[in-house]
C-alpha cells in the first residue's frame, strides 16, 4: 500500500469547500502533516496559489497569539477563483 503524498491530503481538504481553511495544529491533528510551510511551499511549486491569513486566536491559557491559516485562492492554468469569467 503505499501512502498518500502529505501535499496531495492537503490538496484535498483545501478543495473540500466545507473545510477549505487549515492551520499548523489543525494540519498535524486531522492529516498527520507536522510541516505545513514545506507542504503549502510544495503546493506552491506545482502552480497552485495559496493565501496565508494571520489571525488572533486564544490558546488553552486564555492568551492572545497569532497564527497562520492557508485556503486555496487558485489552481493551476484558471482564473482566481472567485473572479468573473
Amino acid at each position: 500500500m503505499t501512502a498518500t503524498p502529505q501535499w496531495q491530503r492537503l490538496l484535498e481538504h483545501l478543495q473540500n469547500r466545507f473545510k477549505g481553511r487549515i492551520t499548523r495544529l489543525d494540519a498535524w491533528a486531522q492529516l498527520g502533516i507536522c510541516e505545513l510551510a514545506r507542504c503549502v511551499r510544495d503546493l506552491e511549486q506545482r502552480g497552485y496559489v495559496v493565501e496565508k491569513h494571520a489571525k488572533k486566536v486564544r490558546n488553552r491559557y486564555g492568551e492572545t497569539v497569532r497564527v497562520t491559516e492557508y485556503s486555496l485562492q487558485q489552481e493551476p492554468g484558471t482564473l482566481p477563483m472567485g473572479s468573473p469569467d
